[in-house]
């Protein structure tokens, strides 16, 4: 959709039509070295014609 976003801005729209940030998931690395999740997304994330529920 040709959207652009400042990443190290909270992920800000700067440029398109998308009408909000893009989701963001904090990462960190375990104690053997692998990539994990250290919480949820703060929202649903998809497209938002889809149904949330």
């Amino acid at each position: 959709h040709q959207s652009t976003f400042d990443l190290s801005d909270g992920a800000r729209v700067i440029f398109g039509p998308a009408g909000h940030p893009l989701p963001q998931l904090r990462i960190g690395v375990n104690s053997e070295g692998n990539l994990e999740a250290l919480g949820d997304f703060d929202e649903p994330v998809g497209p938002s014609f889809w149904e949330r529920g």
